[in-house]
């Protein structure tokens, strides 16, 4: 495990406030793959959102921006940032006014994100 995914599972095992994962997510999987990130578990996560954004980007679905999103964080946690960032980027696309939170996300997550805008 790399230094700054070190600190971001530490910080979040110190309890550091999750996300709150809104039940109103149309597809169950994007919830999952939601809590996935959170849980530190950034390999199945990666899987589980590729999916959801796929079919949700098939279907026209408006969960199409948070699985972007969540996929973005999820390949930042695996160290994979240009990948990430191109997540960012692609949900930023159909959402311009996404945001993450501070208290809720290490640093050089929210960078890539700032970047991608």
């Amino acid at each position: 495990m790399t230094r700054p995914l070190l600190v971001w599972g530490l910080a979040l095992a110190l309890g550091v406030p999750q996300p709150m994962v809104a039940d109103t997510a149309s597809d169950p999987e994007l919830l999952r793959g939601i809590r996935q990130v959170e849980e530190g578990e950034f390999d199945a996560a990666a899987l589980t959102l590729d999916a959801v954004a796929r079919r949700a980007r098939e279907h026209g679905s408006t969960d199409r921006a948070r699985a972007e999103l969540y996929l973005g964080v999820a390949y930042a946690g695996l160290a994979h940032e240009a990948t990430a960032k191109s997540h960012f980027v692609q949900a930023l696309e159909i959402d311009r006014g996404l945001t993450l939170s501070a208290r809720q996300f290490p640093p050089r997550v929210l960078q890539l994100l700032e970047e991608a805008r």
